[in-house]
């Protein structure tokens, strides 16, 4: 998977603006939220967050936890969501993350 550097970006009003990078991949995994759990395919992931699709997407706001086989899990919340596909922001740090991705991913490690 090829890393990419994402320049500013804004997808939802008063969202982050992006400068790290991420990695473009598609991987199954699992969304669960509130005791509910649906199955996604991650388009992208980075230290911040995720970028996934859904068939009928969690609402904003929410606090969720992304299951994979490539890393585990990570929890976070949803900070925007644009038809099927949503924005997952990391609760955890950069470095854990990128420690929990970086047998996946040893392209963001390195960046």
């Amino acid at each position: 998977m090829q890393a990419k550097n994402d320049g500013p970006t804004d997808p939802a009003p008063g969202g982050e603006r992006r400068h790290k990078k991420r990695a473009a991949v598609l991987w199954t995994g699992s969304l669960e939220c509130g005791g509910q759990v649906a199955d996604c395919i991650l388009l992208n992931v980075g230290a911040r967050g995720a970028m996934v699709r859904m068939a009928v997407p969690f609402e904003r706001s929410l606090p969720v936890t992304l299951h994979s086989y490539h890393f585990g899990n990570l929890t976070g919340r949803v900070v925007w969501q644009d038809g099927n596909a949503i924005g997952v922001q990391f609760e955890e740090s950069p470095e854990q993350v990128i420690e929990t991705l970086g047998r996946a991913l040893p392209e963001l490690a390195a960046a």
